[in-house]
């Protein structure tokens, strides 16, 4: 299926790709005032206020498409991971 509709000066289309928002420089969810590219508000929810990562076991890690820049949560590592260009790497943290 696809479709496409034009709101406030940015074409939306729905379509294989997912949603494809062309025209727009920032996107806020929960907020009418987006901070960055991407705003994701919600910390004064009850319900909110985190972002669920993509996550995945090694073995099925391995088998995504390889773009730098990428991240995850590895559940069997149980750790951040970020694709650097020449492999996934596992964000550090201390506690």
């Amino acid at each position: 299926m696809s479709r496409a509709s034009n709101l406030a000066g940015f074409t939306t289309s729905i379509g294989d790709d997912g949603i494809v928002l062309t025209g727009i420089s920032s996107v806020g969810i929960a907020t009418s005032n987006p901070r960055s590219v991407l705003d994701l508000s919600g910390a004064g929810s009850t319900t909110g206020g985190f972002v669920l990562l993509p996550n995945a076991s090694t073995a099925r890690r391995n088998v995504l498409p390889q773009i730098k820049g990428a991240f995850l949560f590895n559940e069997q590592l149980g750790r951040l991971e970020i694709y650097d260009g020449n492999g996934w790497v596992g964000i550090a943290t201390t506690t």
